[in-house]
């Protein structure tokens, strides 16, 4: 999600902007945010990643690092999307990437506090990270080394692709996919590696560390994790085709930049007052984010809005039978319902 929408907004390419993305789990928001900023933008954009979880804290700086450590405009991204979504990496990204965290670790300096002067991502972008060094430090080296062993990956990857309890799940993904994206989506599922159908694989040797937790071995994410959801597919093909691309191999198409663009003007301060942000996780902490905690007459409000726009929710609340379709309006009940003072609420915990 564009969070900004600058067009529709500020529309001001020179204005400032304090953004948070809470709990912001990986970078997707956050890329499709700072790549929707218009091309002549100028302001100052600092940004605010917070995630609780470790590893996905660690790989999402990890990532940023890969996007700005090198010279090579064409590594970055490559190295990026690979460590973001493929199960194996080629023996030269390992080294790269164990380099770039070596060196932002060398940069930090050991047992501070306060927030460490800024490491400098590229020539208009910075990274700062508050930290002890001491299970980060663990994480980030663990990440960037890749130790896991690439035959255990793949029957890791395989086992958690192919678990029989999943099996209709799993056939039922591939029900609206044309017939060319159900051969490529089963072509990812099968390899686990983000490369474009009948690519040379050989050189891909070193094992993704950062999708297997250290000590087991085992996978991180469930069997439905894949590299397009999450993304506007529209918006992958379309941006996929300008590199050339072909929209029947929508895995080349993520590859080809459609997913990963050019990061730049980022900052990560310690703390700072936030513009806008993206909260993911607000609403189960705070009683009254959705319908469900409103009041009563809130909800009878909502409903009665609803009878009036469409006719037939009023047969749908009043018919026993009917119960499934009744509790489908649950979603269109939240799109009306006005949350922002819960909102506030949450954030001034």
């Amino acid at each position: 999600m564009d969070v900004v929408n600058m067009p529709l907004n500020e529309n001001d390419p020179m204005r400032d902007l304090s953004l948070a993305f809470i709990a912001s789990g990986d970078l997707r928001d956050v890329i499709k945010t700072v790549n929707g900023l218009p091309e002549n933008y100028s302001g100052k954009l600092t940004i605010l990643i917070n995630d609780g979880n470790l590893p996905t804290a660690c790989r999402n700086l990890i990532i940023l690092l890969a996007l700005g450590a090198f010279n090579d405009e064409a590594i970055g991204p490559d190295i990026a999307l690979h460590f973001w979504y493929s199960i194996l990496l080629p023996a030269a990204y390992k080294q790269l990437l164990a380099s770039a965290v070596l060196t932002f670790l060398g940069f930090g300096g050991k047992g501070r506090r306060d927030a460490p002067p800024p490491f400098d991502l590229t020539n208009t972008s910075t990274v700062m990270l508050p930290m002890v060094l001491g299970k980060e430090e663990e994480m980030l080296r663990y990440l960037g080394a890749c130790n896991v062993r690439p035959e255990a990956a793949r029957m890791e990857h395989m086992r958690i692709r192919n678990v029989p309890s999943q099996k209709d799940t799993a056939s039922r993904m591939y029900y609206n996919l044309k017939p060319s994206h159900r051969v490529a989506f089963q072509e990812y599922r099968r390899t686990g590696m983000l490369l474009p159908f009948g690519a040379d694989h050989s050189p891909y040797t070193i094992a993704n560390s950062s999708l297997f937790e250290e000590k087991s071995g085992k996978w991180f994410q469930d069997d439905r994790a894949d590299p397009l959801f999450g993304w506007d597919i529209c918006e992958v093909i379309a941006k996929g085709k300008e590199f050339g691309a072909s929209a029947e191999d929508v895995y080349d198409l993520c590859g080809d930049d459609g997913c990963i663009g050019p990061l730049v003007t980022l900052a990560i301060p310690e703390s700072y007052r936030c513009g806008r942000g993206c909260f993911t996780n607000w609403r189960a902490r705070e009683k009254a984010a959705t319908v469900d905690g409103a009041s009563k007459s809130i909800n009878d409000d909502i409903e009665n809005e609803l009878k009036q726009r469409y006719p037939k929710v009023a047969s749908l609340t009043n018919s026993p039978e009917k119960t499934n379709e009744a509790m489908s309006m649950w979603d269109e009940m939240n799109l009306l319902y006005d949350n922002s003072k819960p909102f506030l609420t949450y954030l001034k915990k």
